[in-house]
């Protein structure tokens, strides 16, 4: 422990080393703006600790007083004295060990907003996965959903095995609006990835057939119905309804150029499910784009 006294005049300052000396009496002579009283500052480890206002001291002349000093450590108190002209001790006690504390949480101090951030931070960031901008709530499981689909979209391209199985369901080549309606009632709904407008990996090759069938007409006409589970806020999830419905229509479009093809879409949020109640593990039933036909005219 260091202590320093600084003096009124500012010009001196005097250094007690108390871990080599722990009683210690010092006299100091210097100025003071005061008759009779000068005033110093007493300084710990080079930290100005508090100001003190000495009265009743000797005048030496005028202007000039002695300061009669004494220190004194006990374990972790420090003893501040001084005199005054008739010799009476007057006694200060400084608990080092609490000036201690006292400074370390001062340490950490002006860093106490950034620290107050933190959780703050971690809320926002929680709050805006859970609801912005496509939601359908926290995914909860990550380990089943990478299970069911890696998560990137994947380009639409015809499986012409696929196709070919399906052509021959009974329907005798006979394109009216009715095997088209029974075709892609066969191939629907198609499922989405939880929380955004993806679909699962197995439900490509449905949209692929429904695509490919759709060559066979000259004319169609669409309504295409959005959906989604319950979990996140319902203008968020009417959002994310209508995302979907856009990704197949632009899918179909992409694909059919040469045909007449009109095509409306409808964004239905968490209004329809597909079951009342349903598990966890089934919600991707809800997760869903339907495909109804108005018309369809075939070239035939």
């Amino acid at each position: 422990m260091e202590i320093a006294i600084k003096t009124y005049n500012k010009k001196k300052l005097k250094i007690l080393d108390t871990a080599l000396d722990k009683k210690k009496e010092i006299l100091i002579t210097t100025t003071s703006d005061l008759q009779k009283a000068a005033a110093i500052e007493l300084y710990l480890d080079n930290k100005k600790y508090r100001k003190y206002l000495i009265k009743e001291l000797v005048p030496v002349r005028a202007g000039i007083v002695n300061i009669r000093l004494a220190f004194e450590i006990d374990e972790n108190l420090l003893i501040f004295s001084f005199f005054d002209k008739d010799n009476k001790k007057i006694d200060n006690v400084i608990n080092l060990r609490q000036l201690n504390i006292r400074r370390n949480v001062y340490k950490y101090l002006p860093y106490s907003p950034f620290l107050l951030l933190v959780p703050i931070l971690i809320f926002l960031g929680f709050y805006f996965y859970r609801y912005f901008p496509e939601s359908e709530g926290l995914i909860h499981n990550q380990k089943e959903i990478l299970k069911e689909n890696n998560e990137e979209k994947t380009e639409i391209k015809p499986d012409l095995k696929e196709i070919q199985n399906n052509k021959t369901i009974d329907l005798d080549d006979n394109y009216t609006k009715e095997t088209l309606e029974a075709f892609v009632l066969e191939n629907t709904p198609v499922y989405f990835v939880e929380n955004k407008s993806v679909l699962l990996k197995n439900e490509i090759n449905k949209i692929n057939n429904i695509i490919e069938y759709f060559k066979n007409y000259s004319t169609i006409e669409l309504l295409i119905d959005g959906h989604t589970n319950s979990i996140g806020k319902p203008k968020n999830e009417l959002e994310l309804s209508i995302k979907r419905a856009e990704f197949i229509k632009k899918s179909i479009e992409s694909k059919l150029k040469e045909i007449d093809l009109r095509i409306s879409i409808n964004g239905n949020g968490a209004t329809k499910p597909a079951a009342p109640s349903i598990s966890k593990k089934d919600g991707y039933l809800n997760r869903r784009v339907e495909i109804n036909i108005i018309s369809a005219e075939s070239h035939k």
